[in-house]
């Protein structure tokens, strides 16, 4: 006796009830259902929504190991100085990269006396390079800041991929800023 062939669709409904009336028939040529007959055309239907069921889970199970494999490019590193922050990407200009997101506060013990330049290291080195650096005087748990007028921070730009140098001070005078808070991004 040989095979029926599956074809994988789903098709709502597509099962026919056999009525008490019906002759009952087997494939053969000139048969109901496409030479199959009614005995068979139910068995027909759920082999074909079994075969389509499995195209359907083999596709997802493809998709969902894609989708990890993605997910693993993703990536943070948090401590108490800041978070890093790894997020693959396509730019428009570079391609495929991996966009570094890097926010931190940098506060000496003691504070730091202003007007000054200073270094402020970035919580990891940038591969490629470092894109942008936002930076402000901040005012931190367990220093003290003293002096007179507003205090600003500026950033010399571009940064290099392991530090910026930051410049801060007092619109009037000189004194002690407690750290600032900052914001990089690169690649």
């Amino acid at each position: 006796m040989p095979n029926l062939q599956d074809n994988p669709e789903f098709t709502a409904n597509e099962v026919n009830a056999i009525q008490g009336t019906d002759r009952l028939s087997g494939q053969f040529a000139g048969a109901e259902f496409g030479g199959i007959g009614n005995l068979n055309q139910a068995a027909q239907k759920l082999a074909n929504r079994t075969a389509y069921l499995n195209a359907r889970q083999l596709t997802n199970i493809a998709n969902i190991a894609s989708l990890l494999g993605f997910m693993g490019k993703f990536g943070s590193q948090v401590s108490p100085s800041g978070i890093v922050l790894w997020v693959p990407v396509t730019d428009v200009a570079l391609g495929s990269i991996t966009l570094m997101l890097q926010a931190g506060v940098y506060a000496p013990s003691g504070g730091i006396a202003v007007p000054a330049s200073f270094a402020v290291p970035f919580l990891q080195n940038f591969p490629n390079a470092c894109e942008v650096v936002i930076a402000q005087v901040a005012a931190v748990a367990g220093t003290t800041a003293s002096g007179g007028g507003v205090s600003a921070c500026s950033v010399d730009s571009p940064a290099a991929n392991g530090s910026f140098t930051c410049n801060a001070g007092y619109s009037s005078g000189s004194g002690v800023i407690g750290g600032i808070t900052w914001f990089a991004g690169g690649y």
